[in-house]
């Protein structure tokens, strides 16, 4: 399943106790609510094409964004070969869906 992220809102600062929001309060770590769109229909071969471009671009870059556990290359030709969404997803090394937003 894919989903866009379609807002992130600030809720205010992040911890239950005193010494939790004053870190919060010290270190910009914010609490956040992010709400998605429903669900999106993407095949295989179209979310495969977008995220090669998405990288291949990304990669152009002097700082990217994503960083790659291997070369461009084989990353890509894993996703290209890949007959399953899990697998392209793991060929990324992206955290299961509920572990994406995750600071620590």
């Amino acid at each position: 399943m894919v989903r866009r992220i379609e807002e992130v809102v600030v809720v205010g600062l992040w911890g239950t106790t005193f010494s939790r929001k004053l870190l919060s309060l010290l270190t910009s770590a914010w609490a956040i609510q992010v709400h998605f769109s429903p669900p999106i229909t993407l095949s295989l071969d179209e979310l495969k094409t977008k995220i090669v471009s998405y990288l291949q671009e990304d990669q152009r870059c002097a700082d990217p964004n994503f960083s790659l556990t291997s070369s461009l290359e084989q990353t890509v030709d894993r996703i290209r070969g890949a007959a399953l969404f899990t697998e392209v997803f793991d060929s990324l090394n992206v955290p299961l869906a509920k572990d994406c937003l995750d600071v620590f």
